[in-house]
């Protein structure tokens, strides 16, 4: 079992790895291209931490990640 689990909105598996990088990176993927940042999150099955992203306050075309509280 890989240690990060992308989960879509319904939490079901999208995409899994044991790097937290490629994980973000699949994720950064598909927003990039149109795809909604509320559609994922990335869960962590060792710590229990949960990640999501999010636009840039700063009104750039930059993504942020956060820890999911």
């Amino acid at each position: 079992m890989e240690r990060y689990e992308v989960l879509d909105r319904d939490e079901s598996l999208a995409f899994a790895s044991d790097s937290l990088q490629e994980a973000k990176g699949w994720v950064l993927f598909g927003v990039t291209r149109g795809g909604p940042t509320s559609d994922y999150t990335i869960y962590d099955t060792e710590s229990g931490e949960s990640w999501y992203i999010h636009a840039a306050e700063d009104g750039s075309d930059d993504y942020v990640w956060s820890l999911a509280e």
